[in-house]
């Protein structure tokens, strides 16, 4: 390592945390080869599909929780929070992720990465054992069942924030390809839950009344699928720790040492990184407000134009709403994973603030479909959308456009020159998971103005 003082000139300097491997070493430039001048291969693509996994385990608590909701519904039956639960779960779950998440990250020097990625995976899993044994045995009232799934719910905001903070300070110290296999795997979460919930409406139609021993046995399914992804991201993220590729980022047995200068570097690295990722930031908050202010709080009341003695299965309201959040979910999968092409992936910061910008018209477009008002409400925006295939064109771009640019600004962001990867990762993560929170925000003017109602009441 040259001096502290030819560090500084060239833009250089390496800070040290903490790992499984003794020492977590951060460089922002760091050269990226071996003594032969060649990285370590990925061979089976094992790294590709560890982080793969890492990033479907990232959104896993979430998404299962919410694919459950049926099930929910039926165990709060009685209580007054049956009709607005999933309001709360995203509250209770999405508040402590981000702010965990920014604790996380502001103390982030000092952490143990691949520890916080341990724990919280186990504390997952540990979490989903519990609401799997309740599905079977019944041991709450249902005031008191609601109680205790919203206890659950915020420790799994809380886990999800660690794991997320521990997954993207790895990652970001990789080549950009494994960024964009963190992001595919998100995107890969949304599908599984899409075609599941397909499933489930065709099920509940055919039977018109599924059992309670049927929504526990299907929720049971759920929580037992994701208890073994939490399992297999763990045992492949301890191999991930002994091969070659991770141990040319990671080498063991370093010493910790942080020269006075680097530990002023050390200190205004967070403001550093952020001052240079800052549109990036931006581009991808800015992304998901659009995304959540409208999906699902407007797509999924939007209903298909065809009259009813005309309509397919799929334009059938039982079919049509799951089938749009397959839609939704798969393009934005394919979105998630076209940056893995070096020829599709766009770095510009300025570029991709334009692209994200842009994005706007959806709103737009959607309140142009044709949106369920309810009994008391009324259109404000005229419906210009009358296809069910044009809505569903302009439902796949919305997906693709979501995921691309998310991913796009995940992977760029590392690959700025003198910034912290790991931070530039993490922060990009947080104002993602912000734009989340004030998606959710949005989502109620943005209803109230889609049906003339009130969108704190039910229609």
């Amino acid at each position: 390592m040259s001096s502290s003082k030819n560090d500084i000139r060239e833009g250089h300097y390496s800070i040290s945390y903490k790992s499984p491997n003794n020492e977590f070493k951060h460089n922002s430039n760091k050269l990226e080869t071996n003594q032969d001048g060649q990285i370590p291969k990925d061979n089976y693509m094992m790294v590709y599909f560890t982080f793969f996994l890492l990033g479907l385990a990232t959104v896993l608590a979430w998404n299962v929780f919410t694919t459950a909701s049926v099930y929910f519904h039926s165990r709060f039956i009685g209580t007054p929070f049956v009709d607005y639960f999933e309001n709360y779960f995203s509250i209770i779950y999405m508040v402590p992720d981000l702010l965990f998440l920014g604790y996380a990250i502001y103390f982030q020097k000092s952490g143990n990465m691949s520890r916080r990625i341990t724990i919280s995976l186990l504390s997952l899993i540990t979490i989903f054992m519990m609401v799997a044994i309740t599905t079977q045995v019944n041991l709450f009232t249902p005031t008191g069942y609601f109680y205790f799934i919203i206890f659950l719910m915020f420790l799994s905001g809380t886990f999800a924030a660690y794991l997320q903070n521990g997954v993207f300070a790895v990652v970001s110290q990789f080549s950009p390809i494994y960024m964009q296999a963190v992001m595919s795997g998100q995107g890969l979460a949304g599908v599984i839950v899409s075609v599941f919930e397909i499933v489930s409406a065709i099920t509940i139609e055919n039977k018109k009344t599924p059992t309670e021993a049927e929504l526990s046995q299907m929720a049971l399914a759920c929580f037992l699928f994701s208890m073994l992804m939490a399992l297999l991201s763990i045992i492949t993220y301890f191999i991930l720790t002994f091969s070659p590729l991770y141990l040319h980022y990671f080498p063991p047995q370093e010493t910790l040492i942080i020269h006075p200068i680097d530990q002023t570097l050390s200190n205004h690295s967070l403001q550093s990184t952020f001052n240079r990722i800052q549109l990036l930031c931006f581009a991808v908050f800015y992304d998901f407000i659009i995304t959540l202010g409208l999906y699902p709080s407007i797509t999924a009341f939007i209903r298909s134009t065809t009259p009813i003695q005309n309509r397919y299965l799929f334009q059938q309201d039982y079919l049509f709403i799951p089938i749009h959040f397959l839609i939704f979910n798969i393009f934005d999968w394919i979105g998630r994973s076209l940056p893995g092409f070096k020829f599709l992936d766009i770095t510009s910061k300025y570029h991709l603030l334009i692209f994200s910008l842009v994005r706007t018209i959806f709103i737009l477009l959607f309140l142009f479909s044709n949106v369920d008002v309810g009994m008391y409400g009324k259109r404000i925006v005229p419906l210009l959308i009358t296809n069910d295939w044009i809505y569903f064109l302009v439902l796949s771009l919305f997906g693709f456009t979501n995921g691309y640019l998310a991913s796009l600004c995940m992977v760029a962001g590392p690959q700025v020159f003198g910034v912290v990867k790991d931070l530039a990762g993490n922060l990009l993560n947080f104002f993602m998971i912000l734009g989340l929170v004030g998606g959710s925000l949005l989502s109620f003017p943005l209803r109230a103005l889609s049906c003339g109602c009130n969108p704190f009441t039910a229609n």
